[in-house]
């Protein structure tokens, strides 16, 4: 059972009258797990991580109990968190991490629409 499986069960079985992410969608988005056992299960967190030879990309976010997508859990504003790591790299490298970043970036933008459509 996963972790967020768990939180959601704990909620239900418990009667909490909190709003929870798991209510207010049947499914977490794709991707998805809650934050932490301390946030009452009002925030899931996003992450993906493309490893490359040139270095990783990791793409994070964190879906409020609003569906607002933000990298900042006390900041409501519609963003995503892309970090690039990089060493000293080839040509191609470079090419194979650019694809990597846009990879990325393409995931972030589905979690934008995943959270839009799961409102």
């Amino acid at each position: 059972m996963s972790y967020a499986r768990a939180l959601y069960d704990n909620y239900a079985w418990r009667g909490s009258n909190h709003m929870t992410i798991a209510d207010a969608t049947p499914a977490l988005p794709r991707g998805a797990e809650y934050a932490s056992p301390f946030d009452e299960g009002t925030r899931c967190v996003f992450s993906d991580r493309h490893r490359s030879p040139g270095g990783d990309v990791c793409a994070s976010a964190v879906q409020t109990r609003s569906g607002a997508i933000c990298d900042d859990p006390f900041d409501e504003g519609p963003r995503v968190h892309v970090s690039v790591h990089t060493e000293p790299m080839t040509p191609a490298q470079a090419r194979q991490l650019a694809r990597h970043l846009i990879t990325a970036a393409e995931q972030a933008d589905a979690w934008r629409r995943e959270a839009a459509t799961s409102r």
